[in-house]
């Protein structure tokens, strides 16, 4: 007995549909597509508008909440450096009164840093008890002026705090670019940053 021959039997036009889609790349060639239905489009190519319009809302928000922070970093250096030296001599003037002994601010403009000493015995030494024992740097910071006692200090400073509650007045700007905060401390009272009041 012979071998039978098999003859295959396509639908009508499916060999123009074969070549289409072998022609056109499409995965599905060949693979015996229905009669009347497209292969899908799966290399489809481009950004459709709502995808476009997604990512530049991203980007915006993110170069919105990046950009502030960088330009505020300077200012906010600045507000730091200036509310410390606040809490510092406000502190300062609290521990003259209660060790009753006379303590000072020595500030050197032209380094940049300031530090707290006491009196103790026949002159002044720096405390070793926290926040006092260290030299504060207020790097890249300007310091704009310092006066003590309605006078203008050109080189180092000193400003006395006195256990009766009595001090030498104060009043010191830093700089940073165009931003400036000016430290003030009258002959009695706390000390505090100019325009906004005194400091708790």
């Amino acid at each position: 007995m012979g071998a039978r021959a098999v003859r295959t039997i396509s639908a009508p036009g499916s060999s123009e549909r074969l070549r289409r889609a072998r022609a056109s790349g499409s995965p599905f060639a060949g693979a015996g597509e229905p009669p009347g239905r497209k292969a899908p489009l799966l290399d489809r190519r481009g950004f459709t508008l709502l995808e476009l319009l997604l990512v530049v809302t991203i980007v915006a928000v993110l170069v919105g909440m990046v950009v502030p922070s960088i330009g505020g970093s300077d200012a906010r250096r600045l507000n730091d450096a200036a509310r410390e030296l606040v809490l510092l001599l406000n502190r300062a003037r609290q521990e003259a009164a209660l060790g009753m002994t006379t303590w000072r601010l020595v500030a050197e403009p032209g380094e940049g840093r300031y530090y707290f000493e006491k009196r103790q015995d026949d002159g002044f030494t720096r405390p070793k008890q926290s926040p006092f024992a260290s030299v504060r740097q207020t790097r890249g910071l300007e310091w704009r002026t310092l006066g003590i006692n309605g006078q203008r200090a050109v080189g180092p400073g000193e400003v006395y705090l006195y256990p009766t509650g009595e001090q030498d007045a104060l009043r010191l700007t830093l700089r940073s670019g165009d931003r400036a905060r000016t430290v003030e401390m009258a002959p009695i009272g706390r000390a505090g940053l100019a325009g906004e009041g005194e400091e708790d």
